[in-house]
């Protein structure tokens, strides 16, 4: 009797060091955080992965669309003066002189440019001409400003006959307008900012 007393003892003692090894084995193997996969669990599981796919979707579609507004945006700046490190004032009075040479425009006056910001993105510079010659001259000129690559526009404009009595020419005066991106815009098309 002793000899099954001994061996149920045994069989305690044996079950209690097992139970306590495998308590060990949980607390420091971390064996506590595995999951078991439940229905629930997994259905839980597949509502976030639907989820998770249609927000892909709108990313998807909000890059295609900031991708489509990109390239908008670099078609039309190609109207646009660039400005590298400075602005090209010069470049641009310059630019308005040729036109009148070209035209037998001979400006009396070209004011010293005039800059401005008309947005975020964009600069305008303004520069006052004014100049007496005739009415095909003047036509010519104000045709060829129009065509002009990158666009030049007329600020304002006035054109009046040189004398009230008997005309022989006219004068004309105004401001020629360039645009100009802003350096921030000129980075993001070109891909050195996004």
């Amino acid at each position: 009797m002793s000899n099954s007393k001994t061996t149920g003892h045994r069989k305690i003692y044996s079950a209690i060091i097992i139970i306590l090894v495998l308590c060990y084995a949980v607390k420091f193997m971390n064996i506590d955080n595995v999951v078991v996969p439940t229905s629930k669990l997994i259905k839980d599981q597949k509502h976030k992965i639907k989820l998770l796919k249609a927000e892909l979707v709108n990313i998807e579609k909000l890059i295609e669309k900031r991708k489509e507004k990109k390239e908008k945006l670099g078609r039309m700046s190609s109207q646009y003066w660039q400005s590298t490190d400075k602005l090209p004032t010069n470049e641009i009075q310059q630019k308005i002189e040729r036109i009148g040479k070209k035209n037998g425009v001979i400006l009396n006056k070209v004011g010293a440019p005039k800059i401005t910001d008309v947005s975020d993105n964009i600069q305008a510079i303004d520069i006052t001409i004014s100049s007496t010659t005739s009415i095909k001259n003047v036509s010519d000129f104000l045709q060829d400003i129009e065509n002009e690559h990158p666009l030049l526009i007329w600020h304002n404009c006035v054109i009046r006959p040189n004398r009230t009595k008997d005309p022989t020419l006219v004068s004309i005066s105004g401001k020629v307008r360039a645009y100009i991106l802003k350096p921030t815009v000129e980075n993001y098309l070109s891909g050195r900012q996004f």
